[in-house]
């Protein structure tokens, strides 16, 4: 027994397992963490003023981009019934002037710079590889030339007057990659306008502007609503069109193209068939480069040019490279400038009514009215005229009255916008 007791006395005692060390201790209840109420609150009111900031900001960048030009009043008063009365019985202007008769030979106005010879430039005939047909949904009885060489329906005049706004499709193949700018030129440039949704439209587009100087200050004194495109070969721009923009007008370019008659002559550094590409391009800078401020260009004559693939090539290129628009003035029905502007992705329009083949008074009266019902039929018009004293005065009478019939008269880049929408 004692070697027992001594064995049991020099045996070393056992040890307890940490496993059994730690379960036996007690565990501390754990306390989830929270984050406080009033922290999450100041987390989303200060990603709030960050957003309303932003969006604030955006906001005065693009008002600054586009600002507001003053708008002249479509002003009845008793100055303009004195301009008008003046117009209507002065010998000086009368509705047989041949400076306007763009059917007839291009002459060197007293009024103009350009003196000397009776003739501009000799033009080639056109080449041509087939007649020149008529579409067959065109009555060609009821046509007949008007100023810019183009065949008006007097029978139907709204059928086949339909105008064209094409832009570039997403799935539409590049003739060449577009490097235009973000913003394009023509919206910078344009007259902001608001124009309420549903509200009929018209734009009045006065070329030719500049050509008779004395004319030209008439249709800048007109509302600014009108749209005024000179005349790349006039005198005097730089003075003319910096008056025009003070006024409000939204500026285009009148470009001279090659007629189909080739006994006329478009004027100076007109676009001609069959012209080398480095002379187009040399045209064109020129002319784009005779004022600033100006949304985009339509064709002086050109039922030629405007027939012409190639030239007509060069021309959307540069339009599009400049982010300018096209407005087709349609001296002749199967003009290419819609197919390849849509092609080159370059917004383009088309007129609708020319306003003055005819000055007589009962004539322009029934031409507005045309144009007012295109208008109601579509939504909007476009037409064209010249500054003819005839024409200026009864725009004068018309657009206050146009007004009160619930017509919207706007510039010429805001039928646009409507129909492309804002940006971005």
């Amino acid at each position: 027994m004692s070697r027992a007791l001594q064995r049991n006395k020099t045996r070393k005692p056992r040890r307890t397992p940490a496993s059994k060390l730690l379960k036996a201790r007690p565990r501390r209840k754990s306390r989830d963490f929270r984050v406080p109420r009033w922290g999450v609150l100041l987390a989303i009111g200060v990603a709030f003023i960050g957003a309303v900031g932003g969006a604030f900001a955006l906001v005065a960048s693009q008002v600054s981009d586009n600002p507001q030009p003053a708008m002249a009043s479509a002003d009845g008063d008793e100055v303009g019934r004195l301009i008008e009365d003046t117009v209507l019985t002065s010998p000086e202007f009368n509705s047989s002037d041949p400076d306007y008769d763009e059917g007839l030979e291009m002459r060197s106005h007293a009024h103009n710079s350009f003196g000397g010879s009776k003739t501009e430039e000799a033009l080639p005939t056109p080449v041509m590889t087939d007649a020149y047909r008529e579409p067959p949904e065109l009555d060609r009885s009821s046509q007949q030339l008007d100023s810019h060489e183009a065949m008006d329906r007097e029978e139907n005049p709204t059928k086949n007057r339909r105008s064209s706004l094409t832009v570039a499709s997403k799935n539409m193949p590049d003739l060449a990659s577009p490097q235009g700018p973000a913003i394009p030129l023509w919206r910078k440039n344009a007259v902001a306008t608001v124009l309420p949704s549903g509200q009929p439209a018209i734009a009045i587009v006065l070329d030719d502007v500049g050509v008779a100087q004395a004319h030209a200050e008439m249709a800048i004194d007109l509302p600014a609503e009108v749209t005024l495109s000179f005349m790349t070969y006039a005198a005097n721009l730089s003075t003319m069109t910096a008056a025009a923009r003070s006024k409000g007008h939204e500026l285009m370019v009148h470009f001279p193209m090659q007629p189909l008659d080739p006994s006329l002559s478009a004027g100076p550094n007109a676009l001609l068939v069959g012209m080398d590409r480095g002379e187009l391009l040399r045209r064109l800078d020129w002319g784009l480069g005779r004022f600033d401020g100006y949304v985009g260009i339509n064709n002086h004559m050109g039922s030629s040019f405007t027939r012409d693939p190639e030239g007509m090539r060069v021309v959307m290129e540069v339009l599009r490279d400049k982010g300018l628009l096209f407005l087709d003035s349609k001296t002749v029905a199967d003009s290419l400038g819609p197919r390849l502007a849509r092609q080159f992705g370059v917004v383009n329009v088309a007129r609708d009514i020319f306003l003055d083949n005819d000055t007589s008074g009962p004539m322009l009266a029934k031409q507005l009215r045309e144009v007012e019902q295109v208008a109601l039929q579509r939504g909007d018009a476009i037409a064209i005229g010249h500054p003819h004293p005839e024409t200026i005065a009864a725009l004068r009478a018309w657009i206050p009255e146009a007004k009160s019939r619930g017509f919207a008269i706007v510039p010429l880049s805001a039928i646009v916008e409507r129909r492309i929408g804002p940006p971005g």
